[in-house]
């Protein structure tokens, strides 16, 4: 779960810098901006699917990167002091320590979420408000609510979307241009556009983290207003002098507006919606430039895990993709350090040693407390299971020794219990010369 979290934040955000270049290259290419903002619809809505999606596995040639045969299970090299640690205790610090971050990171972004999304209520709750309180008329066979507030013109709704217009804005423009103002919010209409406003601020809620999005989402928002410039130049509605001059007489209205609505009447969008219909004989258009720039967010999504942008975070279970089971350490002479590393499983063929029964006083307990165990080690070798049997009298002093340094708090748990296994197969291992203790069993475990 972690990872999954992290991973998607990752590949979030290196979607989102692949879909802002591919932008800017339509844009210097000179594309139209019915074909950038198709291109915006597809890749920027559906970022956050697109990041799941690319995380399912991939075939993973990285546990053929090391192949030892199990007729060669040593090797020598020069390395530094090595201090043993356990293979389990050592995954378990890595394991919490990466829940307690990943824990961390979900509870503030679940909080990012929520601070959002209340946002976005209120806004949504004032612009219904307006409507409420709007006059409703017909204009151009468009239902609009004529308010009393200082919002900029704006399409509001999804399931019965209307045009909320202002009062003032209203007395001043004349029938023409207030008509042409109209058919600018009924495009918006027509194409779904508030639908794709609010879905536009849902992906910038979730993906909050994420810098690139909300300079994508400005990107989007602009796109739209210049898109539906273009397209209403097509049509007989509207002249393009008029247009641009109706443009300029609202950007020097002092209108409010909401985020939840599109906001085209900036002073610096303006000028650009004024340039784009200028230029937009000139500029340049097509459909299959949309299919190869949503080809390379695609493909770079694919070569994702081939980039190596991804976290894998430790688990406390074992992994099917772990080559060997254990390694063990031995001093050398020459200040060299022999490293046996165990066969695969399925290679080697394992043998038991039956121990005899251990009983010692527990720690800290005044002799008050027995402890008896009987254990059986399973070794990977015929030569260590030799070993064993021959250095018996060191095997068992080592571990009456570890079994009499533990308390009763300690070895009274199934976590307890299974750390003393760890431990006893560790430091039996630590000394043994032709081969490993894969696991320890213990038979028999009383107290008193």
């Amino acid at each position: 779960m972690i990872s999954l979290f992290i991973n998607w934040s990752l590949y979030v955000i290196f979607l989102s810098v692949v879909v802002y270049l591919v932008y800017l290259s339509l844009r210097k290419l000179n594309f139209r901006s019915s074909n950038r903002y198709l291109f915006l619809k597809i890749a920027f809505l559906t970022l956050p699917l697109q990041a799941m999606l690319f995380q399912l596995e991939l075939p993973s040639y990285e546990n053929q990167a090391l192949k030892v045969s199990p007729s060669k299970r040593t090797v020598q090299v020069e390395l530094p002091p090595i201090k043993i640690v356990s293979r389990n205790q050592s995954s378990q610090l890595s394991v919490d320590m990466w829940s307690a971050i990943g824990g961390s990171l979900f509870i503030i972004y679940l909080i990012g979420i929520f601070c959002g999304l209340f946002k976005l209520i209120q806004s949504y709750r004032v612009l219904s408000k307006l409507k409420k309180m709007g006059k409703p008329l017909v204009i151009d066979e468009a239902v609009v609510y004529v308010h009393s507030g200082s919002l900029a013109p704006a399409a509001f709704g999804s399931f019965n979307p209307c045009i909320l217009m202002p009062a003032k804005l209203v007395e001043k423009l004349s029938d023409h241009d207030l008509q042409m103002v109209v058919c600018h919010e009924k495009g918006h209409i027509d194409r779904f556009d508030p639908v794709l406003n609010i879905l536009r601020h849902l992906v910038r809620v979730l993906l909050f983290f994420n810098p690139i999005t909300y300079k994508l989402s400005e990107i989007f928002e602009d796109e739209m207003e210049l898109s539906l410039d273009e397209a209403l130049l097509t049509t007989e509605k509207v002249v393009k002098k008029n247009y641009g001059g109706i443009l300029v007489n609202l950007c020097s209205m002092d209108f409010l507006t909401e985020s939840i609505v599109c906001n085209g009447l900036s002073q610096k969008l303006i000028k650009r919606r004024i340039l784009n219909m200028k230029n937009f004989s000139k500029m340049r258009s097509s459909q299959r430039i949309i299919f190869f720039a949503l080809g390379v967010v695609a493909t770079a999504g694919i070569l994702i895990p081939v980039l190596g942008l991804s976290i894998k975070t430790p688990s406390s279970k074992s992994s099917s993709k772990v080559i060997f089971d254990d390694v063990s350490l031995n001093l050398v002479n020459g200040g060299k350090r022999l490293i046996k590393v165990a066969s695969p499983k399925s290679s080697v063929q394992m043998h038991k040693v039956n121990l005899d029964y251990f009983l010692v006083n527990l720690a800290n307990t005044g002799g008050e407390k027995l402890i008896k165990v009987e254990m059986d080690f399973e070794v990977n070798s015929a030569g260590a299971k030799d070993e064993i049997e021959e250095r018996m009298s060191q095997v068992r002093n080592i571990i009456v020794i570890l079994l009499s340094s533990k308390d009763f708090k300690q070895i009274s748990t199934p976590e307890g219990k299974q750390r003393l296994k760890d431990e006893v197969r560790d430091t039996v291992n630590s000394f043994l010369n032709k081969g490993a203790i894969e696991k320890v069993y213990f038979t028999r475990f009383i107290y008193s």
